[in-house]
């Protein structure tokens, strides 16, 4: 499926698949590793001379973390709906 075509549940689903502890420890050292670089990047920049600049940094680190916060939500919440589920059929087979 193209990702033009995804709704948000589509969405969703793919990136739950990133829910994965290797993947997340991955994306976290990536996050930690962009986020020296962003923070080194705006101490040397001029607020005066380049606020675009900053801005745009501080929104990328920003949009990074969101996104790692997003994927650990769908997480629990997809744990959450699993435990209702199990819930739910423990009840019907009393």
């Amino acid at each position: 499926m193209k990702l033009e075509q995804m709704d948000e549940h589509d969405m969703d689903q793919l990136l739950l698949g990133l829910a994965d502890p290797q993947i997340l420890l991955a994306i976290e050292t990536y996050l930690n590793k962009r986020d020296n670089l962003i923070t080194t990047a705006i101490r040397t920049m001029d607020p005066f001379k380049d606020p675009t600049g900053i801005a745009r940094h501080q929104g990328i680190s920003t949009g990074l973390y969101d996104l790692r916060d997003y994927i650990l939500l769908l997480k629990k919440r997809a744990q959450e709906e699993e435990a209702n589920i199990e819930t739910r059929t423990k009840e019907q087979g009393k």
